[in-house]
């Protein structure tokens, strides 16, 4: 079952860069490894997001003010939402465990 992640609102036409701290998922000295996958679920012909830029986190990042270690967060560029949509993201990413964790949130976006 996808871990469930709300990142909030984004305004139409606003591009953003969005963070999800897996640190809650990681084990003792485990990190993110490879790139992430990040995807559109049953996207809306009419206003489809573009997503780029997908990576694990390089340096210390603050997501929603609590500090999150290089290499624990998934970070993405998004852009194109419309207000009034709902979307949602299928994200993945492997880990440094052996053997290697498959971890797999479900994220939800609102356009405004």
């Amino acid at each position: 079952m996808p871990i469930a992640i709300d990142l909030g609102t984004i305004s139409e036409g606003a591009e953003r860069l969005a963070a999800i701290n897996c640190t809650d998922e990681l084990d003792s000295g485990e990190l993110l490894d490879g790139t992430p996958s990040v995807d559109e679920v049953n996207p809306d012909a009419n206003a489809p997001l573009t997503i780029s830029d997908k990576a694990k986190s390089t340096t210390q990042l603050l997501i929603k003010k609590v500090p999150v270690a290089a290499g624990a967060a998934i970070q993405f560029f998004v852009k194109g939402a419309k207000a009034g949509v709902d979307y949602t993201l299928l994200v993945t990413c492997r880990t440094t465990s052996t053997p290697k964790q498959l971890l797999v949130y479900d994220v939800t976006l609102r356009g405004e």
